[in-house]
C-alpha cells in the first residue's frame, strides 16, 4: 500500500523512535526505492491515524509510506491511496484478500508465561487457567492495565482463562445435573408400579387398618410427585398447556385425592361452589392445590378446612388447625424452610410451599399466608395474571 507523497513513519503509542533507531529505519527506507524519498520526519499519533489522514486528503500533509494505520481508518479514506502489488498476493486467500488491492499489516503479540523455578517449586502452572485456582489466590501482579501493554494482555490471558474455566465448569455441572434427573426420573416412575399394585390390593378391604394404609399410600405418591416436580422445575424445558378452565374441575379432583383421610380423621370439608374461570395451567394449579390441602391435613388434628372464593379472583383453603408462629410466617414459601412446626413436628420437608410458590410465580399467579398459633391459616392463591406466564 503506497501514499502518494513525502515519507513519514509512526509508532505506536504516538511517540517517535530513538535516536538508535532512528538511523536504521531511514537507511531501510532509502533502500527500499520505489519512489521514496528521504529525509524522513515522525508525527505524533496520540490521537489516531485518522486526522492524520483527514489531513492528507485536504493537501495539508502529504506522504509516501504509512505506518500504523488501522484498518478501518485505510476504508475511510480509501482515495488517499494507489492500489500495491503485493509479491506475496497469490499466497494470500481469497477471503482475506481486499478487493482494490489495499493492504495493512497486522502484527501477533505471543502471552508467555515465565517462572523461576527456584522460587516456584509447588502448585507449578502449567497454563494460564492455572493461576485462576486458589493455590494462587492473592500471589498473583501485574502492571496496571490501563497504562500499560503488558498489564493488559496478561490481564486478557487471565479473563479468557476465568471464562473458559468458568464455560467447563458450568458443563460439567449441566452434565451432572442431567444424571441426576434422569435417575431420580427413573426412580419416580419404576416407584409408582408397586405403589399402584398397593393401592389396588386395599382397595378390596374397608376396615381402620387399610383406611390407614391408603392414606399412608396417597401420602407416599405425593412425595413421589413432589420429586419429579422439584426436578422439572430446574430443568430448561416446560410442558405447561395454557388454558382457560373451570377452577371447580381443578379443585374437585384435589378434594377427591384426601377424601379418605377426611372421613378417617373426621376433619369437616366446607367447599362452596367457586365458580370462576381461570387462565393456568391445570395440572400445575392441581399440585398446588394439592400441597396446600396435605399442608392443611397435616396440621389439623381436629376442626375443619374450608375452600372458597374472595372477590377478585383470590381462592382461599383456610383451616383450623396449629397455626404458623409469626416468626415463621415470613419464611414458609422459602426452599427448605420448616419453621417450628416442622422440627416439632418432624413432617415437613421444606418443599411443598416452595415448590407452590414458584409454580405460581411461573404461571402469571401468586401466593400469600396468613396465621395466628392455635387458630389456624389461610393461604390465599391470587388467580389473576399479574405478569406474562414464563417458560
Amino acid at each position: 500500500m503506497r501514499l502518494r507523497h513525502r515519507a513519514i513513519c509512526l509508532r505506536a503509542g504516538g511517540q517517535p523512535p530513538p535516536g538508535d533507531l532512528h538511523r536504521p529505519q531511514r537507511r531501510r527506507l532509502r533502500r527500499c526505492g520505489a519512489g521514496v524519498r528521504a529525509p524522513h520526519r515522525h508525527l505524533r499519533t496520540a490521537d489516531g491515524t485518522l486526522p492524520l489522514l483527514e489531513q492528507i486528503a485536504a493537501g495539508d500533509s502529504g506522504c509516501d509510506l504509512l505506518l500504523g494505520a488501522a484498518p478501518d481508518s485505510l476504508s475511510a479514506h480509501g482515495d488517499c491511496f494507489a492500489p500495491y502489488a503485493a509479491p506475496l498476493a497469490a499466497d494470500i486467500p481469497d477471503a482475506w484478500r481486499d478487493s482494490e488491492d489495499r493492504w495493512t499489516p497486522f502484527a501477533l503479540l505471543p502471552t508467555v508465561l515465565i517462572y523461576n523455578d527456584q522460587l516456584v517449586q509447588r502448585n507449578v502452572p502449567d497454563s494460564w487457567a492455572d493461576l485462576t485456582g486458589v493455590a494462587w489466590r492473592g500471589r498473583i501482579a501485574c502492571p496496571d492495565p490501563t497504562v500499560s501493554a503488558t498489564g493488559c494482555t496478561a490481564l486478557q490471558a487471565l479473563l479468557l482463562a476465568l471464562h473458559t474455566d468458568r464455560q467447563k465448569l458450568k458443563s460439567d455441572m449441566n452434565a451432572r445435573y442431567h444424571d441426576m434427573t434422569e435417575y431420580y426420573t427413573v426412580w419416580a416412575h419404576q416407584i409408582k408400579t408397586p405403589i399402584a399394585a398397593i393401592r389396588l390390593a386395599l382397595q378390596n378391604e374397608d376396615t381402620p387398618l387399610s383406611r390407614r394404609l391408603t392414606g399412608a399410600v396417597g401420602r407416599v405418591e405425593q412425595y413421589v410427585q413432589m420429586a419429579l416436580t422439584y426436578l422439572r422445575l430446574g430443568s430448561d424445558s416446560s410442558d405447561y398447556v395454557i388454558r382457560s378452565c373451570a377452577l371447580d374441575d381443578i379443585v374437585r379432583p384435589a378434594v377427591r385425592r384426601f377424601a379418605g383421610e377426611f372421613i378417617q380423621r373426621k376433619i369437616q370439608l366446607n367447599y362452596q361452589m367457586l365458580n370462576y374461570t381461570v387462565i393456568t395451567d391445570e395440572k400445575w394449579l392441581g399440585f398446588v392445590v394439592e400441597q396446600v390441602l396435605s399442608n392443611a391435613l397435616k396440621y389439623t388434628p381436629q376442626g375443619s378446612v374450608s375452600i372458597y372464593m374472595e372477590p377478585e379472583g383470590v381462592l382461599c383453603i383456610r383451616d383450623t388447625g396449629i397455626g404458623i408462629a409469626p416468626e415463621d410466617l415470613p419464611r414458609v414459601f422459602e426452599k427448605g424452610y420448616t419453621g417450628y412446626n416442622g422440627r416439632s413436628h418432624r413432617k415437613a420437608s421444606g418443599l411443598g410451599l416452595y415448590l407452590c410458590r414458584e409454580i405460581l410465580t411461573r404461571l402469571g399467579h401468586s401466593v400469600s399466608a396468613e396465621s395466628q398459633v392455635n387458630h389456624g391459616t389461610t393461604i390465599r392463591i391470587d388467580l389473576r395474571q399479574h405478569k406474562t406466564i414464563q417458560e
